[in-house]
């Protein structure tokens, strides 16, 4: 009698733990979403095999894949809006292709997330445009001590209106066109209330 190869690959792996244990397999969509080493296509399919929130909010945060953290994303149910709005933010910043970028830019609703785009995004269009919807005075105040462009800490801080968060930012934020930028705004605002 003699052993086809299938059946003695399949003896072999048994008795080593489980059937290919550890690799990702159809049922077991998660580990196929979040696994690097599989085609993007079958990580698309897994994602969209997901009903899981909980696991769709893990495969949209830590997938390390915009497509997938978009398509995770997608899914997530308002219980799931930070984590939602982090992937969102996380494509909009990083992502190479424009499309998808402005794709998860649209997503965005939350004042944490659009301050996330502006301190970080590598696109210039989008981040005027989250400046735009940024009004929170915090969430200004934290752009102008933390952005990673001069321009984003110096606009950030012309626009804050919080005496208190521009004295902190005059004297905490990153950079000497932001700290000067919130002095000079500050000055300002003690000459309109004499």
């Amino acid at each position: 009698m003699q052993i086809r190869p299938c059946f003695l690959v399949a003896a072999l792996a048994l008795a080593a733990g489980g059937l290919f244990a550890g690799c990702p397999s159809k049922s077991d969509p998660y580990r196929t979403a979040k696994d690097s080493s599989q085609a993007l296509h079958a990580r698309l399919a897994a994602v969209e095999n997901l009903a899981d929130q909980e696991l769709l909010a893990d495969v949209a945060k830590t997938a390390g894949n915009y497509d997938v953290c978009l398509a995770a994303a997608k899914k997530l149910d308002e219980q799931h809006r930070e984590e939602a709005q982090s992937a969102f933010a996380w494509v909009a910043n990083y992502s190479s292709d424009p499309a998808m970028r402005h794709t998860a830019f649209e997503r965005l609703t939350e004042q944490a997330a659009f301050a996330d785009v502006v301190k970080n995004t590598i696109d210039p269009g989008l981040r005027e445009t989250a400046f735009a919807k940024l009004t929170d005075q915090a969430q200004l105040a934290d752009v102008a001590k933390n952005a990673k462009y001069v321009g984003a800490r110096r606009t950030a801080a012309e626009k804050l209106t919080d005496p208190a968060l521009l004295a902190d930012v005059a004297k905490n934020a990153n950079g000497p066109l932001a700290r000067d930028a919130a002095e000079k705004r500050l000055a300002e605002l003690k000459e309109q209330t004499k």
